[in-house]
């Protein structure tokens, strides 16, 4: 009977955890988008693709200063729990000197007015992202989940009650007032295990052992983003502002896959290749129903939230964009499971390169639009190269 209470508890304890993980992940991008929702509809579009441009600067900047630092931490967490405060501390005073990288090209390429709050939002964006290791080694939701909320009051009443907020310096200052009050929370959350006792130690040699972590996730991230990047730069600020809102949303039913899969994530390393084909398809058929029902919500949400009065196959496409990812995810952690991480990273910069051609053809001619078809273009070249390499290693 003991036995019987200690697995009911330890399997109560495990659907905790995944269940706050499950809203940690989905918290963010929906909280951003109740953002997008009130600067559309109280400023318009043209204003938020023209701030647009200094959130994708930001956050480029922050995964360079991160340099894979947070898988790099867990796989050494995991390896040594007895250095794990040693670990975070070398691993942060030493990317410490990264931050002067992206802040001169900041002054190179803003006013100085904009260049001197990015730099401080930067600052204080690295610091919060810094303790992101800690929330999932040590299963912490609870205050990362407050941290966002609070961050997230934050932005929402700056922008509410104070229009100015929407020039380009106040905006830039409103954001590192909100990553600064999440910072706290975490360091608050997290100051014994981080900062009890300090040591400023440096390694140099962190680099190199973390660029593996650092370039994968920097494909990653180029190739979820690419588009808007492109369109920061050669589209115009209302097509940007549109393109922003919508990608997001299509972002969140692709992101369904994500979250169908996490309960059987210690088991997909352990399947052979024709269940994970199995599950893969049976992934696919429930996001077939995901984004049709998805997509119909949004047809119908888009013109009532932003005034959005998108033709119909804009919202054919965005469900072409978001399908593929349902199958070729769990094919994802197959190679991951042999081991052929530079696969994960060819295939991700074949589809960038492929995006970015295809993007810069497109845009000029059809504005946002031509960035979804190339990143839906992309999306299925990514299925196409994963579904013929699981066939050649099968």
């Amino acid at each position: 009977m003991r036995i019987g209470r200690f697995t009911f508890r330890k399997l109560k304890q495990r659907g905790n955890a995944i269940l706050l993980n499950s809203l940690h992940l989905l918290l963010v991008p929906a909280l951003n988008f109740l953002l997008y929702i009130l600067v559309v509809r109280l400023y318009g579009p043209t204003v938020w693709g023209s701030l647009v441009g200094l959130l994708l600067a930001v956050n480029l900047a922050v995964h360079f200063t991160a340099w894979g630092n947070k898988q790099f931490l867990l796989r050494n967490f995991s390896l040594d729990p007895q250095m794990i405060r040693a670990n975070w501390q070398e691993a942060f005073f030493t990317r410490l000197p990264l931050l002067a990288v992206p802040a001169i090209i900041f002054l190179l390429f803003y006013a100085p007015a904009i260049a001197g709050w990015m730099i401080l939002w930067l600052c204080v964006q690295h610091l919060f992202h810094s303790f992101e290791v800690f929330v999932v080694y040590q299963k912490r939701f609870i205050p990362a989940i407050l941290a966002d909320v609070a961050g997230f009051i934050i932005l929402a009443a700056g922008i509410y009650f104070f229009p100015f907020v929407m020039e380009k310096p106040a905006f830039s200052g409103l954001f590192t007032l909100s990553f600064a009050l999440k910072a706290l929370i975490m360091a608050v959350t997290f100051y014994m295990v981080a900062f009890r006792p300090l040591k400023m130690h440096f390694n140099f040699n962190y680099f190199k052992n973390a660029f593996p972590f650092f370039l994968l996730g920097l494909v990653g991230l180029l190739q979820e983003k690419i588009d808007l990047y492109l369109m920061a730069l050669i589209g115009t600020d209302e097509g940007l502002g549109k393109y922003h809102v919508l990608i997001s949303a299509l972002a969140l039913l692709k992101s369904g896959s994500v979250f169908l899969l996490m309960p059987y994530i210690r088991n997909v390393y352990r399947l052979p290749s024709s269940s994970l084909r199995m599950l893969a398809r049976r992934l696919s058929g429930a996001g077939v129903v995901i984004i049709l029902s998805g997509v119909l919500a949004m047809s119908w949400l888009m013109p009532r939230l932003f005034h959005f009065d998108f033709d119909w196959w804009v919202y054919g496409i965005g469900g072409l964009y978001a399908l593929p990812h349902y199958y070729y995810l769990v094919l994802t952690y197959k190679i991951f499971r042999q081991k052929n991480e530079k696969v994960i990273v060819t295939i991700g910069l074949a589809a960038t390169i492929f995006n970015t051609i295809l993007s810069l053809l497109l845009i000029p001619e059809l504005g946002f639009k031509g960035a979804l078809l190339a990143t839906a273009a992309a999306e299925w070249l990514i299925l196409g190269i994963i579904f013929w390499w699981d066939k050649k290693t099968a």
